[in-house]
């Protein structure tokens, strides 16, 4: 499903209202429990059976949670020997504490790597049938959901550490509707949520979600081919196939219950998908993995910009690319010091899955 060329070319439900700090709810770091919350539903009812979808979106944009943590290093860990059996072997390597194997206090969390921490700490009662945090979603008949892209920003000169005391702050930016015909599905309401994180020493990083709830999604994959993005033309890539226990995996590392992903009864039977879906933020890990395990030295991570282009599915080989701007075999520069890499991810058929622009920065 295409759901990246027109997001910005939709009609807006409610024009963005302005973010007050007086509706931040920020938890002190004095309080050091491995995450703390407060409740989340009284922000976002989960409950909104009588709400349009304009109630709703004025009331989530009015709102935020805030989360602590502290970084520990076994989810790291976790997360690295998760996504390791199906990366290359030249994969890096974590610094582990040699008595706990854990990632050593003081190692950098790797892109992508905060979603196993911040959890959300709802009861089942408050998640959708799907089992996401019915809370993020807008009212019935806008119950099923997809990963429409989203964005990473990164301080890489602040980035967040096994050891540090770290707070992130979730607040749901823009609501906008897209309208399809009742033949492609009807309506679609666009979600933007951003979540920000924060150590000791101020901003770390931001990520932007853009999330796709309809009525029904289409199970029937349409295959998006690209002269220019092929394996062919690229620099670096990697072909493996996902499988279940990865998936499972990753689902249980960042508290992802969506039903797709682990559950085939219900992908299968509900929701009409030959397999379980492949995590987009599991994608975007993977694209990004692979080019930290090809990157020059001494460059970081500063901007991931990327939109979901088409599903993958579990037990379907999958062949993330990276091509580094210009011919040189390195990259393009758009200022000092920085390199570009266009990122994408191929499915079983060669159709383009995920695509998207890193910028790295010389550090």
């Amino acid at each position: 499903m295409n759901l990246t060329t027109s997001w910005l070319k939709s009609t807006s439900i409610l024009k963005r209202s302005a973010f007050s700090a007086k509706n931040s709810l920020r938890i002190p770091h004095a309080i050091r429990n491995r995450a703390s919350l407060l409740s989340t539903s009284s922000i976002l009812r989960a409950d909104k059976t009588n709400q349009s979808v304009e109630e709703w979106a004025a009331q989530a944009k009015s709102s935020s949670s805030s989360f602590n943590e502290i970084i520990d290093g076994r989810r790291l860990a976790h997360l690295r020997n998760t996504l390791a059996p199906h990366m290359p072997q030249a994969y890096p390597q974590l610094k582990l504490d040699a008595k706990t194997k854990e990632a050593a206090s003081g190692e950098e969390l790797f892109p992508n790597s905060h979603l196993v921490y911040f959890w959300l700490l709802n009861p089942e009662n408050e998640l959708s049938r799907d089992g996401y945090f019915s809370g993020e979603a807008p009212p019935a008949p806008y119950l099923q959901r997809v990963w429409a892209g989203g964005e990473l920003e990164f301080n890489t000169s602040n980035p967040l550490c096994v050891g540090q005391d770290a707070s992130l702050t979730m607040k749901i930016d823009s609501v906008t509707e897209k309208q399809r015909s009742p033949e492609a599905g009807g309506p679609i309401i666009l979600v933007s949520m951003s979540r920000t994180a924060e150590n000791n020493n101020g901003f770390s990083l931001k990520e932007t979600r853009n999330l796709a709830y309809m009525e029904k999604t289409n199970p029937s994959r349409k295959i998006i081919k690209s002269s220019r993005l092929t394996v062919s033309n690229s620099h670096f890539n990697h072909t493996f196939t996902p499988t279940e226990i990865l998936l499972f995996r990753y689902s249980a590392l960042t508290w992802n219950s969506h039903r797709i992903h682990y559950d085939f009864n219900y992908s299968n039977k509900i929701e009409k998908h030959p397999n379980n879906l492949v995590h987009g933020p599991l994608t975007c890990t993977m694209l990004l993995e692979l080019l930290r395990t090809n990157s020059p030295n001494g460059y970081k991570l500063r901007n991931f910009k990327y939109r979901a282009v088409s599903p993958l599915y579990s037990n379907q080989p999958l062949t993330l690319c990276g091509t580094w701007s210009k011919d040189s075999g390195t990259s393009e520069k758009t200022g000092e010091n920085e390199l570009v890499c266009e990122l994408f991810a191929l499915n079983n058929e060669g159709g383009v899955a995920m695509s998207g622009k890193a910028t790295l920065t010389k550090v």
